[in-house]
């Protein structure tokens, strides 16, 4: 390699890191922010999670509150969910049962998650981030505080 190759190695490489720099630097650093981060803009729960409204919009009355699936596959798909669980609060769930679902893609019935859910392989860090956001949503079937 030519030294005028190297140098443009060099760059691309240090352009690279400041780049990865740059990204780190945007994430949100608070846990239950992060979480939020992953699952409104990164991970779209609510694409699946929150039932839509009368125009087909998700109705934000009801944020994770589980859904029936919108869509189908074309093609036939063994254990395909017909609906989409609640997530908000957390109610049924322990956080090791989703931080597992989250990091392994085995749900908390210790069979795979089931299609179209994705086979998510998050690290601890972001699914303990993900648990922490969404035990702060308000849960339809929550218990009354007393």
């Amino acid at each position: 390699m030519t030294s005028h190759g190297i140098r443009a190695g060099g760059f691309a490489l240090s352009g690279a890191a400041f780049g990865a720099l740059v990204l780190l630097a945007a994430a949100p650093q608070d846990k239950v922010e992060r979480g939020k981060y992953l699952v409104d803009r990164a991970m779209l729960c609510s694409d699946c999670h929150t039932p839509a409204d009368a125009k087909g919009m998700p109705d934000k009355t009801r944020f994770l509150q589980g859904a029936p699936i919108m869509f189908r596959p074309t093609v036939q798909v063994p254990a395909w969910a017909d609906t989409a669980p609640a997530l908000a609060g957390l109610v049924g769930y322990t956080d090791a049962q989703i931080v597992r679902a989250l990091t392994t893609g085995v749900g908390p019935t210790g069979y795979a998650l089931r299609p179209p859910m994705p086979a998510f392989r998050l690290s601890t860090e972001d699914a303990e981030a993900v648990v922490a956001y969404i035990k702060t949503l308000k849960s339809r079937s929550a218990a009354p505080k007393r």
